[in-house]
C-alpha cells in the first residue's frame, strides 16, 4: 500500500504556504491551508489528474466559495447560510486510497 500522506504532502505543499512539515490530516484545505476559489478549483483538478481520484461525486460548491467571495465580510447579514463543509487532508488521502473523493465531512 502507498504512503498517501507522504505522496500528498508536496503536492499539497505547492498550493498553500505551508511547509512539508505543518501539514497534516486533520488540517483542512480552506480554513488551515487558505485555499480557495479559483486556487482551490486548480488543486482539485491537478489532483484528480495527479493521483487518478474520481471527483463525480465531489461537489465542488458544497466545499469552497467562489473567488473573490467573502463570507467573514458578510457575516451577519447571511448569517449561517454562508458557512461550507470543510475538506480535510484525509479526506484527500483517502480519495487516493479508493480512487474516488467521497468527503467525510
Amino acid at each position: 500500500m502507498k504512503n498517501t500522506t507522504e505522496e500528498l504532502k508536496p503536492f499539497l505543499e505547492t498550493f498553500c504556504s505551508k511547509k512539508l512539515a505543518q501539514i497534516s490530516e486533520d488540517l483542512r484545505i480552506t480554513e488551515d491551508l487558505g485555499i480557495d476559489g479559483d486556487d482551490a478549483q486548480e488543486l482539485m483538478d491537478s489532483y484528480s489528474a495527479h493521483f487518478g481520484v474520481d471527483l463525480s461525486c465531489f461537489e465542488f460548491r458544497d466545499y469552497f466559495f467562489d473567488e473573490g467571495f467573502s463570507p467573514s465580510g458578510l457575516k451577519g447579514f447571511f448569517s449561517s447560510t454562508c458557512q461550507c463543509k470543510s475538506l480535510l487532508v484525509k479526506d484527500l488521502e483517502q480519495g487516493i486510497i479508493e480512487g474516488i473523493l467521497r468527503p467525510s465531512s
